[in-house]
């Protein structure tokens, strides 16, 4: 069971940073093909099941806490969740800084106040961080420092990512909102055509 959660937990990671990675790259027009395709997923997929591996196979005897099904504290191994916690923060915050960067740049930008430009950073922000895991820094700190309002605060943004997610990348999104316009007319038309035969069937059994 351990090894099952430390795999999800490192994936879930290492997708985090392959969306940060895919965020940079859009920003600079990068031409996506098939083989990023196949780099983000070993990535996603491969690279966490070498590191689960590796780290058990480091630890052996001594890779699950006692009392838990955790990575243990004593031997050291839950160090190697820390580092890819560490790894996923520090790659995705210089990530969103390149982002955030390039948007500020742009010509309909460049003109603003810099006080649209602090806002336009923070909307951004607060956009992008349930995507890239950077609510996992009050986590990180909170296990290292036990400071009492970290924890606090990273239950709350991060119980709250998913619904952050569904709200400003999927609801929120143009794609999304198009298909959901396509179908909700989709529906009135046929709900239409429906009644429309009906009146028609009606119109034929009275004559």
């Amino acid at each position: 069971m351990t090894l099952a959660i430390h795999y999800c937990f490192t994936s879930a990671f290492m997708w985090m940073i392959v969306e940060g990675i895919h965020l940079y790259m859009a920003s600079r027009n990068y031409n996506f093909t098939r083989k990023f395709l196949y780099a983000f997923s070993a990535v996603g997929w491969v690279v966490p099941f070498v590191i689960v591996a590796v780290s058990y196979g480091v630890f052996k005897n001594n890779y699950r806490a006692k009392e838990t099904c955790w990575l243990s504290a004593e031997s050291g191994s839950i160090y190697v969740f820390y580092a890819t916690v560490v790894l996923n923060i520090l790659i995705n915050s210089v990530c969103l800084a390149s982002v955030i960067r390039t948007f500020l740049s742009l010509r309909s930008n460049k003109n603003k106040h810099k006080i649209e430009k602090y806002r336009a950073s923070i909307k951004a922000v607060l956009l992008l961080q349930p995507i890239l895991g950077l609510t996992w820094i009050f986590g990180f700190v909170a296990a290292t420092t036990k400071v009492e309002s970290c924890s606090n605060l990273f239950v709350i943004f991060n119980g709250l990512q998913g619904v952050f997610i569904l709200l400003f990348h999927c609801l929120d999104n143009n794609e999304v909102k198009k298909t959901l316009r396509l179908i909700r007319n989709k529906r009135k038309a046929t709900v239409m055509f429906s009644k429309r035969n009906q009146s028609t069937s009606i119109t034929d059994y009275n004559k």
